[in-house]
């Protein structure tokens, strides 16, 4: 069962991501901290998923906005965390092109995030080939999630639009 909060506005707010690591190795800090914005964000989802071991689609694409629809070229920021402390979840991505890929989070709040450039969405994102001379990058289409257990695993989507 999903668990959704979505917002919504008029007027755009600006979104902080802050990035920290932490570690002291010797007596010396080797931590970092990035932070960064992105301005006019207008819609807000959040929601919380149990994932299976059936594969789900958690993220789509299409010319109007719906249940876990969205329009690509408004999406700004997308991260998905895996809440759960002993399962791995694998996300598969797809762009317009067909091309997938796949990556694995590992229990215990592990994350994916994707940043747009803030000007064009998901557009023009990602691109998977078997040589690496030749790119065609395409519109992220759709991400689906899959847990190794079937009794599953929750995880955490957060994704911020432009209007």
């Amino acid at each position: 069962m999903a668990r959704i909060a979505s917002y919504g506005g008029t007027t755009g707010s600006t979104l902080t991501v802050k990035l920290t690591e932490s570690i002291v190795i010797n007596d010396k800090n080797y931590g970092s901290a990035q932070t960064f914005t992105i301005d006019a964000i207008t819609n807000i989802d959040r929601r919380i998923l149990k994932i299976t071991d059936t594969e789900a689609t958690i993220y789509t694409t299409g010319a109007a906005m719906g249940p876990g629809t969205y329009i690509a070229a408004k999406v700004q920021y997308i991260r998905i965390t895996n809440l759960d402390d002993a399962k791995n979840v694998t996300l598969t991505l797809a762009n317009e092109n067909d091309d997938e890929m796949a990556i694995v989070l590992h229990e215990n709040q592990k994350s994916f995030m994707l940043v747009s450039d803030g000007t064009t969405g998901m557009v023009d994102m990602f691109d998977a080939k078997d040589s690496a001379l030749s790119y065609s990058l395409g519109d992220i289409k759709s991400i689906t999630a899959l847990c190794e257990h079937s009794n599953g695993a929750d995880i955490e989507i957060f994704i911020a639009e432009k209007a």
